[in-house]
C-alpha cells in the first residue's frame, strides 16, 4: 500500500509452483512465502508449523470457489457428497 491505496506489486523468485500442495510444501521447507486458503493452513498455523506474515493486508474478501466437474458425475451421490463436505468444511474455516 502507498498513502492508503492498494498498488501492484511484481512479485518474482526462484521458486514457483502450480499445485497447491507443493506450494505449501515449499512454504513448510522455508523456501518463502505463500497464500494459501484458511482451510488449508488452519491446522499448521494452530501446530505452530507455519506463522501468518503480512496479516494488515490480507484480503478482507472472500474468493469464490468452484467445484467443476463432468456434467454426467453431477448426479453420482458420492460426488455429491465430497461437494458437501467441502461446502461445510469451507463455511467453519470463514
Amino acid at each position: 500500500m502507498v498513502d492508503g491505496e492498494r498498488r501492484p506489486w511484481p512479485v518474482s523468485g526462484r521458486f514457483s509452483a502450480n499445485t497447491t500442495w507443493l506450494g505449501l510444501e515449499m512454504v513448510r521447507s522455508g523456501l518463502g512465502l505463500g497464500w494459501h486458503s484458511t482451510l488449508l493452513v488452519a491446522p499448521l498455523l494452530a501446530r505452530g508449523e507455519l506463522v501468518e506474515v503480512l496479516a494488515p493486508f490480507r484480503d478482507p474478501g472472500w474468493a469464490p470457489v468452484w467445484a467443476v466437474m463432468l456434467p454426467e458425475r453431477d448426479r453420482l451421490p458420492r460426488i455429491q457428497a465430497v461437494v458437501d463436505f467441502l461446502a461445510e468444511a469451507m463455511r467453519e474455516a470463514g
